[in-house]
């Protein structure tokens, strides 16, 4: 367990200081080539993010041992990376952001990766102000508060340059037993659809979205997680190199089959959840999706970028060490080494806080209007 806290540690260190490295550039980008051209600014950072994000797709596939399993119609297969979408997904596990990577690097869309995250997580360091070069959508989970951010964010990326997907985890919250029964019970009681592997979703935030971007989207995806029984992943699971094995369906709406009005547009939703509930019985029934299963090798490119990392990290850091021994003594060098581990393995701890805190605290009451939530 020590060799895995020191490798945890120092992955952690090679991670902040590459990731400092890139909001360097970014940051920089914002400054002198946003104002003036946009397009440029978003070309140049969605090129940033192969040598940086990247790491996290490393740690994914290599560290975790991810293995994601796509299934899609051959239709939808051929759009993938290749258009610009709104995807809505169900939510089941604290690492779904990071499964979001996974696919959206499978298909070549990894810098158009755009996601609607609660607004505590712009304040992660490194990563959570990477998402905020790349215009993330950061909310405070207040309607009044979140309307106008969110319709400029929106409006926004219809001008973006390339292809994007917007993710919206419309469930507003994780799944838990717990959720789902007092979603049920809401939902019982006022005539709507009860639903028993997804609860159902916050209509405000999707219509906004669709609302600003329908002329600038080319379809709708409806995303669907699934695990194997009993083996949800956290973030303590892939730090540890536990084996997951993720089961992922793709659906595809080309927007001209959408309905434009704001009632058809909450019905389209709550029939897409419908939909993803029916597909998780059935799944759980035989233990894999039907249809078309996409064939992935494990690329070399996340791995390759990790090592020149850890390389140029590590000799940084040797060559910082030894000049601060020579100065302050071996002893001295020696503890400030354990302390940057130390600090590498707190920061992994922040990390997993955060990513738990993403939503509200199972067991929460259910809310008392199922359109009131911003996502």
């Amino acid at each position: 367990k020590m060799g895995l806290h020191i490798a945890l540690g120092y992955m952690a260190i090679v991670f902040l200081i590459s990731g400092a490295a890139m909001n360097v550039l970014q940051l920089l980008s914002l400054l002198f080539v946003w104002p003036f051209s946009h397009s440029i600014y978003r070309r140049l950072n969605g090129f940033l993010v192969n040598f940086y994000w990247t790491e996290v797709i490393w740690f994914a596939e290599w560290w975790a041992k991810i293995k994601l399993r796509i299934f899609c119609d051959k239709e939808t297969a051929a759009t993938l990376g290749k258009e610009r979408a709104v995807a809505l997904c169900n939510h089941l596990s604290d690492v779904d952001w990071l499964l979001g990577w996974l696919i959206a690097y499978r298909y070549d869309c990894l810098g158009g990766a755009k996601c609607v995250l609660k607004q505590m997580l712009m304040f992660v360091p490194v990563l959570g102000w990477s998402w905020w070069f790349l215009e993330y959508i950061f909310l405070a989970r207040t309607w009044e508060k979140d309307k106008g951010p969110m319709a400029r964010s929106c409006r926004s990326l219809s001008k973006f340059p390339m292809p994007f997907w917007v993710v919206l985890f419309a469930e507003g919250t994780r799944f838990t037993p717990s959720k789902q029964e007092a979603s049920a019970e809401f939902c019982s009681k006022n005539n709507l659809p009860v639903f028993k592997n997804v609860l159902y979703p916050r209509l405000k935030g999707w219509k906004l979205v669709m609302e600003e971007l329908h002329k600038a989207v080319d379809s709708v995806y409806d995303v669907t997680f699934a695990f194997p029984p009993n083996q949800i992943p956290g973030m303590v699971d892939l730090m540890n190199g536990v084996r997951q094995d993720v089961f992922v369906y793709i659906g595809r709406t080309a927007i001209a089959d959408l309905p434009k009005d704001d009632e058809g547009l909450g019905k389209f939703c709550v029939d897409t959840y419908a939909t993803m509930d029916a597909r998780l019985d059935k799944f759980k029934a035989d233990g894999i999706f039907p249809g078309h299963e996409e064939q992935h090798i494990r690329s070399a490119w996340p791995l390759a970028i990790m090592t020149t990392w850890t390389a140029v990290v590590s000799a940084l850091l040797g060559y910082a060490f030894v000049l601060f021994g020579r100065y302050a003594g071996t002893n001295s060098a020696i503890y400030a080494f354990v302390g940057l581990l130390v600090f590498g393995e707190l920061f992994l701890r922040l990390v997993m806080w955060f990513a738990k805190k993403r939503g509200p605290k199972a067991g929460k009451a259910p809310r008392k209007k199922p359109a009131a939530s911003t996502d």
